[in-house]
């Protein structure tokens, strides 16, 4: 029947997504036109391919269900074949060394038009642990540079399977699938062919790296071509910036959790295949979503910066062989971060670079030794420059109202505002007094939680400028009542 995004219910399209999420036989890799499988037959393969792993027979078996359902209902997803799919994890699939994480699918229906669902993050258990951290490593690369090696692999994957033996373009209908990450590559291939016949169907999706794309892009992404979905709660769609939400879904009673909303069985269909309780984004969740979206990437900042630092740190002391000096350097990142921080990059710099000519003054190394050190250094002050900027950009380079039929001031609640921020802007003051004595203090495990405070409380000016807007607008709205009452008794 069909694969384009246009034809099929959000039932059908969430089945797809789920379906991303199945490890096939092997052999699936290299499949000839003769060996075409049907959905039913894909699935009924990886049954017998998962066998011995409990949880994806219990998933598939749940997919099977699914599928029966949705066949009995609509059937356009009856004669859909898998023409193409290709795994890269380690885990998954026995002998493939490649373990970047990707994991693609190329569907195609009967009139030749194809589909192709990308898989996003796996979850970071202990059966696949190795897949997960593939997976989350590229996220970071793929949502500060907006490339990573998925991204390559995904672009790859679409021009193997959009062109006929002779390698010529098809001249057919494309729907790109994506949950998670697999929207961030799904919408990478999509983007890059804009000149096609192309669709995009994303939910719950890693945002792509928006600061590089085009205009034309940004309309496409807002256009009727492309569908971006989110659940309500859900965090990873607010890793990025993102203008472009066309539902917001409530999520199912009783789904809890940081990634509870985010899971695909979080949500409820109607009978007729439509998303249940789903609605407009508004202005309140625009403004919901930059507040998580500004929490989670300075984690996600701190959280890196520091995983770098450590693991310089480990290689360091392997090679110093003397944990003292491994320490010193230690302290002198702690200090170079605070610099950045606060926005001292030369400071931060000069740091360094006083760490590296006391590490000379020992004469414990080779010239190489130290360069090797001064350049992870230097990586890592890049890196932390460049998240930083990214965070400040975040938080303050959008504006978004929440709109109101009428307006209704109580003038005695500002000035009671106005007076509780003040108290609260001292309170800030002392906490950030606090936060600054402590970093000479912690580990370098600990810091990024105390980098994390410290921005969080290093805004005190902001309390001020917005109570000093508190009190002008009392003044300025009580003489301006005052004007109109007036005018009125003149009357």
């Amino acid at each position: 029947m069909s694969i384009n995004v246009n034809d099929l219910t959000n039932r059908e399209k969430y089945f797809l997504l789920e379906l991303s999420y199945i490890d096939l036989d092997v052999k699936s890799s290299n499949l000839e036109p003769n060996d075409y499988k049907t959905i039913d037959e894909a699935l009924k393969s990886a049954l017998k391919f998962s066998e011995g792993n409990e949880e994806a027979q219990e998933k598939i078996t749940t997919l099977q269900n699914s599928y029966a359902d949705i066949i009995g209902i609509n059937g356009s997803l009856r004669d859909v074949k898998l023409v193409g799919y290709e795994n890269a994890n380690r885990l998954r699939v026995k002998g493939n060394e490649a373990s970047t994480g990707f994991v693609g699918y190329a569907l195609e229906d009967s009139s030749g038009n194809r589909g192709f669902l990308y898989r996003g993050s796996e979850r970071e258990d202990t059966d696949n642990l190795l897949d997960g951290l593939a997976d989350w490593t590229d996220n970071f690369d793929s949502t500060i540079s907006g490339t990573s090696r998925q991204v390559i692999q995904a672009n790859a994957f679409f021009e193997k399977y959009s062109t006929d033996a002779h390698g010529k373009p098809l001249d057919i209908t494309y729907s790109f699938y994506g949950h998670s990450k697999g929207n961030n590559l799904a919408t990478e291939v999509f983007l890059n062919n804009l000149d096609k016949d192309v669709y995009g169907y994303s939910v719950n999706g890693q945002p792509v790296y928006w600061y590089d794309l085009t205009e034309r892009q940004k309309n496409e992404l807002r256009g009727d071509r492309y569908t971006f979905i989110v659940h309500e709660g859900d965090i990873v769609s607010s890793l990025g910036y993102v203008d472009y939400v066309d539902l917001v879904v409530k999520t199912k009673e009783g789904t809890h959790g940081m990634f509870g909303p985010h899971s695909l069985s979080s949500v409820d269909f109607e009978s007729s295949g439509n998303l249940y309780n789903a609605r407009k984004p508004t202005a309140m969740d625009q403004w919901m979503q930059r507040q998580r979206d500004l929490e989670i990437t300075v984690s996600i900042a701190a959280i890196q910066i520091v995983a770098d630092s450590l693991a310089g740190i480990s290689t360091i002391l392997e090679m110093v062989g003397i944990k003292r000096y491994g320490y010193f350097v230690v302290d002198s990142i702690k200090q170079s971060l605070v610099m950045l921080e606060k926005g001292s990059k030369q400071v931060a710099i000069a740091i360094k670079d006083g760490c590296v000519a006391q590490l000379k003054k020992l004469n414990l190394w080779s010239q190489e030794q130290i360069g090797s050190i001064s350049s992870w250094f230097d990586g890592v002050i890049i890196k932390a420059t460049k998240w930083l900027t990214l965070v400040r950009e975040a938080y303050g380079a959008r504006s978004a109202f929440i709109e109101e039929d009428h307006l209704s001031v109580d003038l005695m609640r500002l000035t009671h505002y106005a007076q509780r921020l003040s108290s609260l802007g001292r309170q800030v003051e002392d906490i950030n007094d606090v936060i600054d004595s402590l970093y000479r203090r912690i580990s370098l495990l600990d810091l990024g939680h105390l980098l994390k405070a410290d921005y969080f409380t290093g805004h005190t000016n902001q309390l001020g400028q917005c109570m000093q807007y508190l009190n002008n607008s009392r003044e300025l709205l009580q003489s301006t009542e005052y004007k109109l009452n007036q005018q009125a008794n003149m009357f």
